[in-house]
């Protein structure tokens, strides 16, 4: 864990560094998880009827399991 001087300058540091590196950080993954949901869900639209169901489902879940 970090520690920071308990002054202005280490409060603000400590905000920027621990607050705000973490929150930009969960926003990029969220956005990147939602990026290929969304790309997952459009190649399985140009797929449409060029799998049967059984591969389709086999496909759908071998894919979500990297998210």
């Amino acid at each position: 864990f970090w520690t920071f001087a308990h002054t202005s300058c280490g409060d603000a540091i400590s905000f920027w560094l621990d607050f705000i590196f973490g929150c930009i950080v969960c926003i990029v993954v969220l956005v990147l998880d939602v990026i290929c949901v969304v790309n997952m869900r459009r190649s399985a639209l140009v797929l449409g009827n060029s799998l049967d169901s059984h591969e389709r489902q086999q496909r759908t879940r071998r894919e979500m399991k990297f998210l």
